[in-house]
């Protein structure tokens, strides 16, 4: 079934995989978890295209190779990693209301996935909450300004993505991820964002949009 997934907002996929349904347990064991799959390809080239945007926007995305019975090999692609599958299916749907992903299948995962890259040397990464995109400078603007008046480092920057030009939004910036994750969360339940992503940068690579 061709389906299509809106990353920052739009990237057309094909051959997305129904929904797979998984008891609802605690994944105690080190190399299991749940994922999100976000799209599924024929071909490795395609696969690799939808990660690296996927890369682009903080998520932490990697594809496998899979064969699946009576459709042949897929290279699935998948974002982060939870140790419930109840975490897996609440930040699906949350993704899912805000537009940014149109269909995906919560799935459990046998093995550790890839490891994180080494930081390379004279790199400072640091965090920032990425909490909204939009297509029209003034819309970034007026988030920004209106989270820096309820006092917040808000700040927006162009971006291109599979072509086009996005404003996206951020807050921050912090130490680490935890720290990020703790004040999006913080955040969410104030009501002063709906939704926020932990995306790690490297400081000197970081643009400028204001």
């Amino acid at each position: 079934m061709g389906s299509i997934l809106r990353v920052g907002f739009l990237i057309i996929l094909t051959g997305m995989v129904g929904s797979l349904v998984f008891p609802d347990l605690c994944v105690c064991a080190e190399k299991r978890y749940y994922s999100i799959q976000v799209g599924a390809y024929q071909d490795i080239k395609g696969a690799r295209g939808m990660v690296s945007e996927l890369k682009k926007l903080g998520h932490h995305a990697f594809f496998r190779k899979e064969n699946i019975r009576n459709k042949g090999r897929w290279f699935r692609v998948y974002i982060e990693k939870y140790q419930t599958k109840a975490e897996a299916e609440k930040e699906g749907k949350v993704l899912k209301e805000l537009g940014l992903i149109s269909e995906y299948a919560v799935r459990l995962m046998e093995s550790a996935g890839p490891k994180p890259s080494p930081q390379k040397k004279g790199t400072k990464i640091v965090f920032f909450l990425h909490v909204s995109s939009f297509r029209e400078k003034s819309n970034a603007d007026s988030l920004a300004n209106r989270l820096i008046a309820q006092g917040q480092k808000a700040f927006h920057v162009v971006e291109t993505i599979s072509g086009e030009r996005w404003f996206r939004v951020y807050i921050g910036e912090f130490g680490s991820e935890e720290e990020a994750r703790n004040a999006g969360k913080d955040l969410r339940e104030k009501g002063v964002i709906e939704y926020f992503k932990a995306i790690e940068i490297d400081k000197k690579a970081l643009g400028s949009g204001n």
